[in-house]
């Protein structure tokens, strides 16, 4: 527990000083993307994005932002996209996302 503990404050401080940066870019690409309402009253990005709330456990959340961190100009978003994707096709539908 302790070490995990440990690398957990070691993955913090790298996903701090590597979020400043990234965050700059995603908060001037997300001023950009200003939520609008829709017909059916939800909000969505100009782009036709709509927002969707998803339950993950906690190790995945954390291994999800670790990837994004580490990705180059990927985005949550971008990684869950081409997931659903992914599944889509191997349960033979078409790709959306």
């Amino acid at each position: 527990m302790e070490e995990q503990n440990k690398k957990k404050g070691a993955l913090g401080s790298f996903m701090a000083k590597q979020a400043a940066p990234r965050a700059a870019a995603a908060a001037s690409e997300e001023s950009e993307q200003k939520p609008t309402a829709t017909r059916k009253g939800r909000r969505s990005l100009r782009d036709g994005r709509e927002q969707m709330l998803v339950y993950l456990r906690p190790e995945g959340i954390y291994q999800l932002k670790e990837a994004v961190l580490r990705a180059e100009g990927e985005s949550v978003s971008a990684i869950v996209a081409a997931a659903v994707n992914e599944w889509l096709v191997k349960h033979q539908r078409p790709p959306v996302a």
